[in-house]
């Protein structure tokens, strides 16, 4: 009995650990996910649906029915200006559509402000 009671602490102690560390990879994540927001908030862009999937949601409902995702793009340049900032998870998308602002190239900065 004494080995079956070990075996079943054990077997607990492994579990909380586990779920302890698999909360700290998420909790992590979403730290970096909000890092990369802040990082990159001073490029205009249309505001998120989420804050982990990002633009992600209105770039599917942008596709439904086969529908052009560039036409998305555009209706966002034209709002926001020849710079946009998209995010989906932890990764920014930069839409430029103005060719002086390609000129600029590293700059992109100046033309967002």
């Amino acid at each position: 009995m004494d080995l079956w009671q070990g075996l079943l602490a054990c077997l607990y102690w492994a579990t909380t650990w586990l779920l302890i560390g698999l909360l700290g990879v998420v909790l992590a994540y979403l730290c970096y996910v909000h890092y990369i927001h802040l990082k990159f908030d001073h490029i205009p862009g249309p505001p998120r649906d989420s804050f982990l999937f990002g633009h992600g949601p209105s770039l599917q409902r942008s596709m439904e029915d086969y529908k052009l995702i560039h036409d998305k793009f555009l209706e966002w340049s034209e709002k926001y200006g020849p710079v946009v900032r998209l995010n989906v998870f932890h990764r920014v998308s930069i839409i430029v559509t103005h060719p002086e602002a390609i000129k600029v190239g590293n700059n992109l900065y100046l033309l967002a402000e």
